[in-house]
């Protein structure tokens, strides 16, 4: 039992003994009228019983009355409460999607313990969509981690899709001499979102007049919310 239920129980128990006690009163100044012979002292004693029981019968009242606004208010605060919880849930909902992809610190330093090992076989190009600042965010954090992770030929640039589709999220392809799973997931425990796996032969797809790189990253825009589509029976409706 919680404190707010043993307090009502003590309510509850105190208003019984009340009532008793005004019942009582009443039962005294009844008799008292009865074997009273004196008018006066009669009407006197009427008016107090009248008095006495006016009081025990409202103040009753008054505490059920009472009783039950605390039980609608209450009934409302908790409907009101749960509003509450739902609307803070939406905005954390519409904050995580229109908030910039962050890396933490902690996040950070295990990418750099999953790249360390690679550090020095690996030959890098980073790419993010042109005219994306968040896109370049990203770019900026990333690039960081496999520096700081002992990766000595990095590069990176903007780019665009031309003629084509714009991925979504981060796309990532890897030569074949090297094993980019622990890269993969690592990158996926860091941006909260996997890399989609591209199968390009970077020895001619992306030489840009240079070595070609043995490990490549794309980052494209932030990825949208999921469409929620309605149920058959609201479209209908809406039909």
């Amino acid at each position: 039992m919680n404190d707010k239920d043993s307090i009502r129980n003590a309510i509850s128990r105190n208003e019984g003994i009340a009532g008793l006690c005004g019942v009582m009163v009443l039962a005294g100044l009844a008799l008292e009228i009865y074997w009273s012979p004196d008018w006066h002292l009669i009407v006197a004693n009427t008016l107090v019983a009248l008095g006495v029981g006016g009081e025990v019968w409202f103040g009753r009242r008054v505490l059920m009355k009472s009783a039950r606004l605390d039980a609608i208010l209450e009934k409302e605060t908790a409907v009101a409460n749960a509003r509450a919880e739902e609307a803070k849930k939406r905005t954390a909902e519409l904050e995580r999607f229109t908030a910039w992809r962050r890396i933490s610190s902690e996040q950070a330093a295990q990418l750099i313990d999953a790249i360390h090992p690679l550090a020095s076989s690996l030959d890098l190009l980073v790419e993010y969509q042109s005219g994306d600042p968040e896109a370049y965010f990203l770019w900026v954090q990333i690039v960081k981690a496999f520096q700081r992770s002992g990766v000595e030929k990095v590069r990176g640039v903007s780019n665009s899709f031309v003629g084509g589709f714009t991925p979504f999220g981060l796309l990532m392809a890897v030569a074949p001499e090297v094993n980019g799973d622990s890269i993969h997931k690592a990158l996926a425990e860091a941006i909260g979102e996997p890399p989609v796996v591209a199968e390009i032969d970077l020895s001619t797809h992306l030489p840009r007049n240079e070595v070609p790189p043995n490990l490549y990253i794309f980052i494209g825009p932030k990825p949208p919310p999921p469409m929620l589509w309605a149920p058959k029976s609201e479209a209908k409706a809406g039909a």
